[in-house]
């Protein structure tokens, strides 16, 4: 289970489209200083939760960027159980106000029927 600031640093990296260095996440967080952003990304990197995905230059020094080897998806898979997402799915239905997320929703389960019952034959 990832902590509040973890969390808070992984949501940004899983937000981004390219590797993000220190000062980037910094800037893009609202309270974290720069100090506490590369602490933690020392944590996360133990972890094997982020990676480092190149060098960059920021002004004359050189930086790591980092991503996230752990996809969102995967972490709520991981920290969830089955009953707690149902609940979630529940409440995200109760709550919508589009119909094209609903839309979304049932093609993914009419997607995975089709799987099921194609590998059950």
């Amino acid at each position: 289970m990832l902590t509040k600031r973890e969390l808070q640093i992984m949501q940004i990296l899983w937000n981004s489209a390219t590797a993000l260095s220190v000062r980037e996440i910094t800037s893009l967080s609202d309270n974290l200083s720069q100090n506490t952003v590369q602490a933690v990304l020392r944590k996360l990197l133990s972890e094997h939760v982020i990676e480092v995905d190149g060098i960059g230059q920021s002004g004359t020094v050189h930086t790591r960027n980092f991503i996230a080897s752990l996809s969102q998806e995967d972490y709520f898979k991981k920290i969830m159980s089955p009953s707690a997402l149902k609940n979630l799915v529940s409440h995200f239905i109760d709550s919508t106000t589009e119909t094209s997320e609903i839309d979304e929703l049932a093609s993914l389960v009419r997607e995975k029927q089709k799987d099921l019952r194609k590998n059950s034959k």
